[in-house]
């Protein structure tokens, strides 16, 4: 059986991160993290812009206390927002930090873990690592900074010795009412099973999670005995328009599963269904607690609203400007778009 390797422990020797990430990913500039670590942890969490980013764009991102700008003080997530275009404007004269400029600087790390989102937020709109954010990267290991993925993309987790190391599967009734839902309403479903992505149907949006999220081939089971006879599922996926998933998916499914499974939107036209209780937040607080590290040496960048745990739990958590409402409702901070390196602003502002 295929095994794939973790994309979120970053820093874990024997888990092969580039070559996981090389194959989500095919078109990104990837770095290579810094494999020195020694931590025996192996375990893991569960669940892409070609052109740098301008001085004017730098001028327009996030602007800390390190740079004059006084921030409410609040122990509550949500309520001390930087808003940082007005920010920008009030301090177009601050040159924003280089990589050659914070490198020099020998203070204290000020967070040992940078917890970062993929789709929305590492990766830009075309799907792409810039080469600025992946030298920001490569700056932040070389510092001793941990990066680590948090995805929801589909994975098992393996450890050095190719022992499954966590899973979570779906209630088999929620996932019986999920396939019948999809035959009934010809809404594509995809479940997540193991190594595989299966379906019952071909449509043309299924290709999507194949394409444009490098997500394996999706395989087509007609039978929903047969399908759920496959494996064991660990997420569902329904896809649909944006509309459709607000005015009917999303009510419909948050009243069936009760407290059988999540429910969650990470982007608008897909809705995951997912283990009660996983979450990003969850998986980082696994590592954490395992580690023994606190939340408050970790930051976190994120766009979606699956990213909200782990927002909330962070010393710093970061929403990016095109992230969903709901992130951006319990961010410390907002900073730029993922498709003007917010991340790599992010990073340069706040942890080197």
């Amino acid at each position: 059986m295929k095994k794939h390797h973790c994309i979120v422990c970053a820093r874990i020797p024997q888990l092969s991160c580039q070559s996981r990430l090389a194959s989500l990913m095919a078109r990104l500039v990837v770095l290579p993290l810094n494999s020195s670590s020694s931590s025996p942890l192996s375990t893991a969490l569960f669940t892409q812009s070609s052109t740098p980013a301008t001085t004017s764009s730098l001028n327009s991102s996030l602007f800390g206390s390190r740079l004059g700008v006084s921030r409410p003080v609040s122990s509550t997530k949500g309520d001390k927002l930087i808003k940082l275009r007005a920010s920008a404007r009030i301090n177009s004269n601050v040159e924003a930090p280089t990589p050659t400029n914070i490198h020099e600087k020998k203070a204290p790390l000020k967070y040992s873990y940078i917890f970062c989102d993929m789709d929305g937020t590492l990766l830009n709109s075309k799907g792409v690592i810039s080469a600025r954010t992946a030298e920001a990267l490569k700056e932040a290991t070389a510092r001793g900074i941990k990066v680590v993925m948090a995805t929801g993309k589909g994975l098992l987790v393996y450890g050095r010795n190719g022992q499954e190391i966590f899973r979570r599967n779906l209630d088999p009734s929620v996932c019986r009412e999920a396939c019948l839902y999809s035959l009934e309403h010809k809404v594509p479903l995809i479940a997540f099973c193991e190594n595989s992505c299966l379906t019952l149907f071909d449509h043309p949006l299924v290709d999507h999670l194949h394409t444009v999220y490098h997500e394996p081939k999706v395989q087509i089971i007609t039978s929903v005995d047969e399908l759920l006879e496959t494996a064991k599922i660990q997420k569902l996926l329904f896809m649909d328009t944006v509309e459709g998933v607000a005015t009917s998916l999303r009510p419909y499914w948050s009243k069936a599963i009760g407290s059988r499974a999540g429910v969650v939107q990470a982007i608008p036209d897909i809705l995951e269904i997912v283990p009660p209780g996983s979450s990003k937040g969850g998986g980082v607080r696994v590592l954490l607690d395992h580690l023994g590290v606190s939340e408050n040496e970790v930051m976190a960048i994120g766009d979606g609203e699956n990213d909200v745990e782990m927002l909330q739990l962070a010393g710093l958590g970061v929403a990016l400007s095109n992230a969903s409402e709901k992130a951006k409702a319990v961010a410390d901070v907002i900073g730029i778009s993922n498709d003007e390196d917010g991340a790599t602003d992010a990073i340069y502002r706040f942890a080197l």
